[in-house]
């Protein structure tokens, strides 16, 4: 299969009916982030005010609730070739900051898929 590209469903979606509860939110109040930076820097001094809950320069917090989608969406891959099994290794391995937050996922995705697989 040399220069292949083969896609596969493995199970419909089925919707669990307390998602919301086992997730931790209430339905209409869901949190969404966005991050912008100037550089590296920036980042890391911003997200780390963000999640010890200080005050730092450029900063903004705004909050308010949100309706939920119609469908979840989990990740979406395209499976064309830019994603492969190592990637984001060095990242993880170099960068404690992106590291807590993989790990972070990797502990909820587990819960929700009962841990049969993991990041």
């Amino acid at each position: 299969m040399d220069g292949t590209t083969t896609h596969a469903i493995i199970e419909e979606y089925q919707s669990n009916k307390n998602t919301s509860i086992v997730n931790g939110y209430i339905n209409g109040y869901h949190i969404k982030t966005i991050l912008i930076f100037l550089n590296h820097q920036q980042s890391q001094e911003q997200i780390n005010a963000f999640l010890t809950e200080q005050a730092s320069p450029g900063l903004s917090i705004i909050s308010r609730p949100t309706r939920p989608l119609e469908q979840k969406i989990c990740f979406v891959f395209t499976g064309q070739g830019p994603q492969w099994w190592a990637m984001g290794t060095q990242l993880y391995e170099s960068e404690p900051l992106f590291n807590k937050w993989i790990n972070l996922i990797d502990t909820e995705m587990t819960k929700i898929n009962n841990g049969e697989w993991r990041l």
